[in-house]
């Protein structure tokens, strides 16, 4: 069965801000798919990786407090690593896009918790 959790409070309107902020001034590299495939018809977004943009390294720090606890008292595992650092998906509505958000790919390396 599918399980939701959401934590409206992770990131402050002030802390969403100086995310959009720093993201507006790096490079952005093109959305890909899994597998490294392109197809604008299901995704048409550029995204610029967290750990790239000085002064952004707290967002990995936070996301994983979060994600740790959510999981262990929400959903009952521990993550062993996070495959990738967080990115920014910035959808232009110019683009066919209407919004952008945070998202990590941590589920990929997951186990049973021992609690």
């Amino acid at each position: 069965m599918l399980s939701m959790h959401a934590i409206p409070e992770a990131f402050s309107v002030g802390e969403c801000d100086a995310i959009v902020t720093a993201i507006s001034q790096a490079p952005a590299d093109p959305a890909l798919l899994v597998g490294r495939n392109r197809d604008h018809n299901m995704r048409n977004a550029d995204l610029v990786w967290t750990d790239k943009v000085d002064g952004l390294g707290w967002v990995m720090d936070r996301l994983i407090d979060l994600v740790r606890v959510a999981n262990r008292d929400h959903f009952g595992f521990d993550l062993t690593a996070f495959e990738e650092s967080p990115q920014v998906a910035i959808y232009r509505a110019t683009a066919g896009g209407i919004s952008c958000g945070i998202r990590t790919l941590a589920a990929d390396r997951s186990r049973p918790s021992a609690s």
